[in-house]
């Protein structure tokens, strides 16, 4: 990417914006994943991702939870990788994305659609109380601006039914330094941020010496 489209934490919002679209119509798929991944690690480690959220999404169904009538959101959907998986779990799903490349590639379904954010500061194109499950995979790390982590904090509050089930994976390790595009929020940061949910973790997962955690948050 060009030195217009670097990431700078201090930067607007809308610069912000620009960086991720930019980083996805140049690289595509790729632009989802740990830059220093080659292909064969990355889908090695879409493998293991994979296994962990169908673990942890069938207890839920299991524990009655989730329903084939539910509705879940994939916040930060890109390509919808994950989108099609939740559908799975629930009877429809929608995909978010402030990429245009991404919800082009995205291939919406009978029971799958996605919609492009075109205004991170808006309300999300979602009615109140309609979503049983929020998904994102590490995607509110790279809400780096307060303001607008904030934002969709209060928006996930506002989708989410009163029985609703938040599932995050991010990184959440300790003593690492932030980086330009990252915010490292330990997992007491996200409770305190959604203090109307308690969470819970499932798993971990070591991503190139950084450990991400699996957190599900029930309302309380």
């Amino acid at each position: 990417m060009d030195n217009q489209t670097e990431f700078k934490p201090s930067a607007s919002v809308e610069q912000h914006v620009r960086y991720w679209v930019t980083r996805a119509r140049e690289q595509g798929r790729a632009g989802v994943r740990h830059k220093y991944h080659s292909e064969k690690a990355a889908a090695a480690e879409s493998e293991q991702l994979k296994s962990l959220f169908i673990t942890a999404l069938q207890k839920l169904k299991d524990e009655g939870r989730l329903g084939e009538s539910d509705r879940a959101l994939d916040f930060g959907c890109g390509w919808g990788r994950w989108t099609y998986m939740l559908a799975d779990f629930v009877g429809s799903a929608i995909g978010l994305d402030i990429s245009p490349s991404y919800i082009d590639m995205a291939k919406s379904e009978k029971h799958v659609n996605f919609e492009l954010i075109r205004d991170p500061t808006a309300p999300l194109v979602i009615p109140d109380k309609s979503i049983k499950l929020i998904f994102t995979c590490t995607v509110l790390q790279h809400l780096v601006r307060k303001e607008l982590f904030n934002h969709i904090v209060s928006e996930f509050r506002r989708v989410l039914t009163a029985d609703g089930v938040l599932f995050f994976f991010e990184c959440m390790a300790s003593r690492i330094p932030n980086k330009p595009h990252i915010v490292f929020r330990s997992l007491d940061e996200y409770q305190g941020a959604f203090n109307w949910v308690k969470f819970e973790e499932q798993s971990t997962m070591m991503i190139r010496g950084e450990r991400h955690r699996l957190v599900v948050g029930c309302s309380r």
